[in-house]
Order: structure tokens, then sequence, then C-alpha cells
């Protein structure tokens, strides 16, 4: 559950750092270009380069498996629950806020969140609903 949470509250982060990342070019042909990297300087190796390329497509791999499962489980819940995770996590208004823009009380509001967080599990462990 701890992970949900967490994730949950990268969401956005996650989404715009992939989608950065797509723009940018994956791979480079031309491994003799010497880039830099941080807390290791700079590398000239070919097989390093390669294995660094590799963890960094892996990485983005995760990260969009991530957005997806979240993104899978916010198509199976209502509106209310969108817009819940949209004033939230998209926009990062706080609770008292987002009571208030939603017309809901705080038990609503925990009974919709923990609804989410549910259906982020489900979706995540592969359970049929």
């Amino acid at each position: 559950m701890k992970w949900i949470v967490s994730m949950l509250g990268q969401y956005e982060f996650i989404r715009r750092q992939i989608e950065a990342q797509k723009d940018s070019v994956l791979y480079s042909g031309d491994y003799s270009v010497k880039r830099i990297y941080s807390n290791v300087g700079h590398i000239s190796d070919q097989t390093a380069e390669k294995v660094i390329e590799r963890s960094q497509v892996e990485y983005r791999i995760d990260r969009d498996g991530i957005v997806k499962t979240i993104d899978t489980a916010l198509n199976n819940l209502t509106d209310k629950h969108n817009l819940m995770f949209t004033l939230k996590f998209r926009k990062f208004l706080g609770w008292p806020e987002v009571n208030k823009r939603m017309g809901i009380d705080t038990r609503e509001s925990k009974r919709l969140y923990g609804e989410i967080i549910r259906e982020v599990g489900r979706v995540r462990s592969g359970q049929k609903k």
C-alpha cells in the first residue's frame, strides 16, 4: 500500500519525465562521443555506455508501467474519483481544498481515496474485477 500511495504522489512527475524522455533521442549510434554523467564524469568505454543506456531504458519502461497502471485504474473508476485524483495528484492541491472544490466532506474524501488505492493495487496485481 505504501508503494501505491508513493506512486500516486509521484504520478505527475513521472508522467512529465516520460514525456520529456520520449522527446529526446533514446539511442545514439555514435558512442565515441563523451557524455557527462553526474557523480561519474565522462565515460568513453562503449560497453559501459551501452550498460548505462540499457539501465536507463529499463528505468523508463518501469516508470511507464507505473503511469499505465494508474491510468488503467482510473479508467475503471468514476468521474468523481478521477476529479479527486486530478485535483490532488496532478494539480497538487491540499486535501481541504480538494474537498471544498468537490463539495464533499472528509469522510467521503477518505472513502474515494481508499477506493483509488484499492483499484490501483488490484490493477497492479492483475486481479480481475
